[in-house]
């Protein structure tokens, strides 16, 4: 474990860190593997036991009840925040008696978190896992194929209980309203798979305000009055929203695995049932299919309802066989304000061909006559077919159907690469001249991200040098230089514009910070803060840092910076067009100089100066000649 710090003077300076914070570091890895590092010296043996977490997968290859027995009998944390428990009798070798004295010795710590996720042929859970006090989160993945799970007949009792996530659990609805009545604060409720349940009835629940359902089985009902945020995804089978009265925030999909229920009057179950259910929610979100659907309802001229919705999210491709559903959505959507389109193709997505395809076969109109107009704009594509000039039409369709719109978030990565994006930018304002609306465009390799604009390129991207940006943006490339916590990083940027002429650039220290991710967040900070005050509108930023950027597209996976990132993503909103691309250190080889003056010269003064420091301008001339402007 010993590991040469920065400097080369062989200093372990892991070891040197206090146990809570190695335990912290332990708390996210498999116990089996935290146990490991008991044998790296002798101010390792003990780290281990005191994790706050631990973290058991078991089968019937690698369990041995000896080991089971060791590793509780050596964990001596007072207090167990986490307990996840994953066990696969594989070969029947692991015994009910196993499994349940694991989850009574994480009990007898006050677990606070509870994930059990039991494979075990007819295995039911222990009686006393129903009682108690300690419990905030828990979530059951129990997968008993031969018989019902049984919860105790008096009564259930987990009073401190506010998450609780069920997954292929065969809960009876009495179990299941046992329970209820038992998390007399319960606020949130997942239920996956659970095929025992024919209603879903969380009316005596009044702290509830989230419920998440996957619904496997047909005929279900959701009676949910108190409820505020509803996830529902219905494999194949619609479902019926009996009272969801207060209703403000709704995601539905429908998993369709056949597009033969598409003629069996299926679209009309859909929209009565459930569509015409969400009339008064604030948020709404649409998966692919369920657009899909909408459109084939559309097309047989089902009447739809008026919704209150004023921002809605469309998880769907570009594509002809979703316009009529999408337009008809935002044509009865009057108070809308903010649209939210992300590409999304996921398994049991019913594709256009064989949608047409069956349509035809039942007689439902030619295909040049049966999409309404606005879908003859768009051929019959697949995701990876989608040009420039389809996002183009795209939005212009949405612009000319909604007319109370303000802000439109489009997700473009899975159409625009490279070039592509600073091309796009440029025309949104001629997009948006005629209509008062702002469009934010949102990019990475995966396609829809957090951030109002957000590129990443992959690590093979081409972009290896430096290279000029489009003409009405200037380039912000940001470089940080960190050798260890007791020593001072550096962080700089520099902006230069469409010629590669450096416009200004900035150098700073600071003091105590922690790991090389810190420095580059902190870079990242500073170098969007001076440019917000510098009134640049358009601005292309580009680090080395990829997992900086992870970091500001995903702040959740990032609690412990968490109030840098709400900074970061604050100043950005400033900007009226920007981009964040990673770029290989080829392309970043002026800021990285700068920033390492203060690690190597140990130049601490911070300060702002115009165009770029003198003893660089070599550099700066050859990247800005070795490079052509934008086409």
């Amino acid at each position: 474990m010993a590991n040469k710090g920065r400097d080369g003077d062989g200093v372990d300076s892991i070891s040197s860190l206090p146990d809570e914070l190695l335990q912290h570091i332990l708390s996210s890895l498999k116990t089996a593997t935290a146990v490991k590092t008991s044998t790296l010296s002798k101010r390792w043996r003990h780290v281990w036991s005191g994790t706050p977490s631990l973290y058991l997968v078991w089968n019937g290859h690698n369990f041995k009840v000896d080991s089971m027995n060791k590793t509780l009998a050596r964990y001596t944390a007072h207090k167990m925040t986490s307990f996840h428990l994953y066990a696969d009798n594989i070969n029947r070798s692991i015994e009910s008696p196993d499994i349940n004295r694991s989850i009574e010795f994480a009990m007898s710590k006050n677990v606070e978190n509870m994930l059990l996720d039991i494979r075990y042929y007819r295995y039911n859970l222990p009686e006393f896992l129903y009682f108690s006090s300690t419990i905030k989160q828990l979530t059951l993945s129990v997968h008993n194929y031969y018989s019902d799970m049984k919860v105790p007949t008096s009564s259930v009792s987990w009073t401190s209980l506010k998450k609780l996530s069920l997954f292929c659990c065969n809960f009876s609805e009495e179990c299941m309203a046992r329970i209820l009545s038992g998390s007399p604060i319960l606020e949130r409720l997942r239920l996956d798979f659970c095929s025992e349940l024919k209603v879903i009835d969380v009316s005596k629940s009044l702290s509830l305000r989230t419920l998440e359902a996957t619904i496997s089985a047909a005929g279900i009902q959701i009676v949910a009055p108190h409820i505020r945020c509803l996830r529902l995804k219905s494999c194949l089978y619609q479902c019926t929203l009996v009272d969801v009265s207060s209703l403000t925030e709704a995601n539905l999909e429908i998993s369709v695995m056949s597009t033969e229920i598409l003629t069996d009057g299926f679209p009309q179950v859909i929209m009565q049932k459930m569509v015409e259910k969400l009339q008064n929610v604030e948020t709404l979100t649409f998966g692919p299919n369920l657009l899909k659907i909408l459109s084939v309802a559309e097309l047989h001229h089902l009447p739809f309802p008026s919704f209150k919705v004023k921002d809605l999210t469309l998880e769907t491709t570009i594509s002809q066989d979703v316009i009529p559903g999408l337009v008809t959505v935002l044509e009865n959507s009057p108070q809308l304000k903010k649209l939210t389109v992300q590409p999304k193709l996921v398994n049991g997505t019913v594709l256009g061909k064989s949608l047409d395809d069956l349509l035809d076969v039942h007689g439902l109109i030619y295909s040049d006559q049966r999409w309404r107009s606005e879908a003859m704009v768009f051929p019959k594509i697949l995701t990876w077919d989608v040009e420039p000039k389809h996002v183009v039409s795209f939005i212009k369709l949405i612009l000319k159907t909604t007319k109370t719109l303000e802000k439109m978030v489009l997700g473009l990565g899975y159409y625009l690469q490279g070039r592509q994006v600073e091309e796009f930018l440029e025309m949104v304002p001629m997009l948006c001249q005629d209509n008062n609306v702002s469009i934010s465009n949102k990019f990475n390799q995966r396609g829809l991200v957090s951030t109002t604009v957000y590129q990443v390129h992959s690590g093979l991207s081409s972009i290896v040098g430096w290279r000029k940006p489009c003409p009405s943006f200037v380039k912000c490339n940001i470089g940080s230089s960190w050798l260890d916590a007791n020593r001072n990083c550096g962080a700089a940027w520099m902006v230069r514009d469409h010629m590669g002429q450096p416009l200004v650039h900035g150098r700073r220290s600071y003091s105590m910070v922690a790991s090389s991710v810190e420095a580059d967040l902190l870079s990242f900070q500073w170098a969007i803060e001076c440019l917000a005050t510098s009134h640049f509108d358009a601005v292309v930023f580009e680090s080395p840092s990829y997992i900086a950027g992870e970091a500001i597209l995903h702040p959740e996976s990032f609690p412990q910076y968490g109030a840098m990132l709400n900074s970061i993503r604050r100043q950005l909103e400033s900007f009226r067009l920007w981009s964040i691309a990673f770029v290989r250190k080829e392309g970043n080889l002026c800021v990285d100089a700068i920033a390492l003056s203060v690690t190597r010269d140990h130049r601490y003064q911070s300060y702002i100066g115009r165009a770029g420091p003198s003893w660089l301008n070599q550099l700066i001339q050859e990247e800005a000649a070795a490079t052509t402007n934008p086409d």
